[in-house]
C-alpha cells in the first residue's frame, strides 16, 4: 500500500524515479538470485557428469587391463585441470601382516583351593575366563609358566 503524499511536482517526480529505481533493484537480485540458482545447479551437474565420465574411464581400462596407463594419463590430465579432476583408481591390495608382541596382563584373583599347585591348575584350566575382561582376545599358550601365575 502506496501512503505516500506528494506535495509539488518535483517531488512527484523524484518519488516516481524512486520507485522505478526500487523495482528496478527487485528485478536485478530476482535475476541474480535466479543466474545464481543456475549456477548452483550447473555446478552440479557437472561434478555428476566427471563422475559418471570417471567411473566409465575406470572400468573400461580394468576391463581392458589398461590399469597402469590410465593411472599415468588420469595423473597428467589432472595436473592440467583446473577445477574439477578425473577419478583416479582405487585398489585392493591383500596384504599380510604379521606382528610379534609381548605383552604383560597383570590381575589379582581369588581362587578357592587347598593348595597353592591345586589354584594355579584351576586358573591355567580357564585362564580365558578369569582374563576375559581384562584382554580382548586371547589364544592360550600350550605352554603356561606356573610361575607367572603364581604372582596373580
Amino acid at each position: 500500500m502506496d501512503t505516500t503524499v506528494v506535495t509539488d511536482a518535483s517531488t512527484e517526480a523524484d518519488v516516481d524515479a524512486l520507485r522505478l529505481a526500487i523495482s528496478a533493484t527487485r528485478d536485478l537480485l530476482a535475476q541474480t538470485e535466479r543466474e545464481r540458482d543456475a549456477l548452483g545447479d550447473w555446478k552440479h551437474r557437472a561434478v555428476n557428469d566427471m563422475a559418471t565420465l570417471s567411473t566409465a574411464l575406470i572400468r573400461e581400462a580394468n576391463d581392458r587391463g589398461w590399469c597402469s596407463e590410465y593411472d599415468d594419463i588420469v595423473a597428467s590430465v589432472n595436473e592440467n585441470m583446473n577445477v574439477l579432476q578425473l577419478t583416479e583408481r582405487l585398489r585392493q591390495f591383500h596384504r599380510e601382516v604379521t606382528v610379534d608382541m609381548t605383552f604383560r596382563v597383570t590381575r589379582g584373583l581369588t581362587i578357592e583351593a587347598r593348595t597353592v599347585e591345586e589354584a594355579d591348575d584351576i586358573i591355567a584350566d580357564d585362564l580365558y575366563g578369569y582374563m576375559a575382561d581384562a584382554v580382548s582376545s586371547y589364544d592360550t599358550p600350550d605352554n603356561i609358566d606356573l610361575v607367572d601365575i603364581r604372582q596373580c
